[in-house]
């Protein structure tokens, strides 16, 4: 069974060329263009925490994110509708990318990013946003226990149509677990 490795990143080291391949490959867009967002994130957005999954050497997943507040670009949104002073919105992170490469989806590689990341930061809740259609991607979300905003809270991006969830979280930060055997991930429940 291949080894699982979560490593930290940040704006530089050895990781860059990994990243942009996920981000070319697993999310269809160019990392020459996103960086300069992402390194706004990274310097302007508290509590960042960025790790890559590593397998055999090579990157095949992603994930990051920040502490969300006024001026970041799902916190402005998410505030229109429900209020910037609403609870979901105060001492949140933000999981802002969760990427896995296609040929090592459905092995559990998502799950361990997701919850080393949200293992790693401060905050007593969480939110992200997904495309309505990603189903694989809402299932996971489900699975691990986020919940959808009654009504539903979703977002225009660009042509797609994002639904926002929450999650509520304990808030003490602990380091992750780096290196875990790959296991499959369980099927997933269905869209609200």
């Amino acid at each position: 069974m291949a080894r699982l490795e979560l490593c930290k990143f940040g704006m530089d080291g050895p990781y860059l060329d990994g990243i942009a391949s996920v981000y070319a490959q697993a999310l269809n867009l160019d990392w020459k263009a996103e960086y300069a967002g992402f390194r706004h994130y990274v310097q302007t957005f508290p509590e960042f925490q960025g790790r890559v999954a590593v397998v055999g050497g090579e990157v095949v997943g992603i994930g990051w994110g920040t502490r969300t507040q006024p001026g970041e670009w799902l916190y402005d949104r998410v505030a229109v509708q429900i209020g910037s002073d609403h609870q979901v919105l105060q001492d949140a992170w933000l999981l802002n990318t969760l990427a896995v490469l296609e040929e090592y989806r459905r092995q559990g590689i998502a799950s361990h990013l997701h919850d080393a990341l949200l293992e790693a930061q401060p905050c007593t809740r969480a939110l992200v946003c997904t495309s309505i259609d990603n189903e694989s991607a809402r299932r996971l979300y489900e699975l691990k226990g986020w919940q959808y905003f009654q009504p539903n809270c979703t977002i225009n991006a660009g042509t797609r149509r994002m639904v926002v969830l929450r999650k509520e979280l304990s808030g003490a930060a602990k380091e992750p677990i780096v290196s875990v055997p790959i296991q499959p991930q369980r099927p997933s429940a269905q869209y609200p």
